[in-house]
């Protein structure tokens, strides 16, 4: 299990290397798995913890989102958005099956080119925003503009309210 985690670590390590990404690792002991716990783990304020969630619809399309740690996906905006039927949160089975990565653990770089990727317009404010480096004890601090560089994701208005 551990060598899973490392795996995805060093792999977004290596892609902030070969890309030269200004951003930084922050490792921290408390887990990470939510956005509250990531936010007191890493000392940064909840609008810039960012989570990457994959959703699956009815007919098993794919969609990546990438929101603020205190926002909600808005189904609805993401299935007029993405053609997604019905889209469900992915299982920590399809994610590790799909991604490669743990509930906590996913990156928002370092994904599949074939599935397209949504980041919420509410994150392109943030001057930096926080997402997980690989497992739920690291951290990646970058800046939303380089996310949306290294994985051609849409800029929308994706959450709830």
């Amino acid at each position: 299990m551990l060598g899973e985690y490392m795996s995805k670590l060093e792999e977004v390590k290596q892609f902030i290397k070969e890309n030269n990404i200004q951003a930084e690792i922050i490792e921290h002991k408390k887990s990470g798995l939510t956005s509250e716990s990531a936010s007191e783990a890493t000392g940064v304020k909840i609008e810039q913890i960012i989570k990457t969630l994959l959703f699956i619809g009815k007919n098993k399309d794919l969609a990546i989102v990438i929101c603020q740690g205190n926002k909600r996906v808005d189904a609805k905006k993401l299935s007029e958005i993405s053609g997604l039927k019905k889209p469900r949160l992915a299982t920590a089975q399809e994610l590790r099956q799909l991604l490669g990565a743990e509930p906590g653990g996913t990156p928002p770089i370092c994904l599949p080119e074939n599935i397209p990727k949504f980041i919420d317009r509410d994150v392109m404010g943030q001057e930096f925003a926080v997402g997980s480096a690989g497992n739920e004890f690291t951290g990646l601090k970058l800046r939303p503009l380089d996310i949306v560089k290294f994985t051609n994701a849409k800029i929308i208005d994706i959450s709830e309210g």
